[in-house]
């Protein structure tokens, strides 16, 4: 049902919008797609901190809410807002699980 809310179709795959994110030897970090200047999805498998979300658009705010994968509830998580290095630290999420964190631009 989320995805349904978005241009899915629009969407391509994007590690290197946050760190840290998986690789072939690490499968279990976030994963990261979305469309330029307009939406980031990240998948997270359970982890204890919240990865940095990173070549943010400068000038560019986002609403950026966490999504529970289990029961469709959303968290507000603030607004994404690059610092000078482009990047952005979301809040740790409320429990520890599998969460998908959504910055959609304002």
């Amino acid at each position: 049902a989320l995805l349904m809310r978005y241009p899915w179709w629009r969407m391509e795959p994007h590690p290197e919008w946050v760190e840290p994110h998986w690789t072939a030897a690490n499968y279990m970090q976030p994963y990261c797609a979305g469309i330029l200047r307009e939406l980031r999805i990240v998948f997270m498998p359970a982890m204890w901190d919240a990865p940095k979300m990173v070549q943010l658009e400068t000038g560019l705010s986002y609403r950026a809410f966490y999504f529970n994968p289990a029961t469709g509830a959303e968290l507000p998580a603030g607004t994404a807002v690059a610092d000078a290095a482009g990047a952005w630290q979301p809040p740790v999420a409320p429990v520890f699980q599998d969460w998908v964190l959504v910055l959609q631009a304002e």
